[in-house]
């Protein structure tokens, strides 16, 4: 869906963003894969959701690896897939990227379950958390930021 797209762009943002004494080269544009060619310099409004607006923290360790195996899309059995993961100060980032190219499988079945480090809320969309959870099931091509529970 469109919002499980923006929730993984916004993710992978954070995966990326440099620390904060660095002035960087990474920043986030909403609009990124929906219409680059428009001339409206407001289009990113139409793109825009709550969770930007979400204070996750300062980062607190560069991205690394959290989970990686194969086999676990039943589509692309023979796939190996990767869940790349964040901290910051309020969260962590988890992001997975597509197991390859040609593995369009993106349903439950390609997930593989996280366990989170402590009792954590998932961030929605539109800005709510869920309830507290101690894992997650992140799918081909799927980011989640979870909030800590405090």
């Amino acid at each position: 869906s469109k919002e499980r797209y923006k929730m993984w762009a916004l993710t992978s943002y954070y995966i990326l963003k440099e620390s904060n004494a660095n002035a960087g080269k990474v920043y986030f544009n909403p609009t990124l894969c929906f219409n680059r060619s428009s001339a409206n310099k407001l289009e990113f409004m139409n793109e825009w959701i709550d969770a930007n607006e979400i204070n996750v923290g300062t980062p607190v360790s560069d991205s690394y690896v959290i989970a990686q195996g194969s086999g676990s899309n039943v589509n692309c059995p023979y796939l190996g897939y990767k869940v790349f993961a964040r901290n910051y100060t309020n969260s962590i980032m988890l992001v997975r990227v597509k197991d390859q190219y040609f593995c369009n499988d993106f349903g439950d079945n390609s997930g593989v379950n996280i366990t989170l480090p402590s009792s954590m809320r998932l961030l929605y969309s539109n800005g709510a958390l869920s309830n507290k959870t101690d894992s997650i099931l992140i799918r081909n091509g799927e980011a989640a930021i979870m909030f800590y529970s405090r």
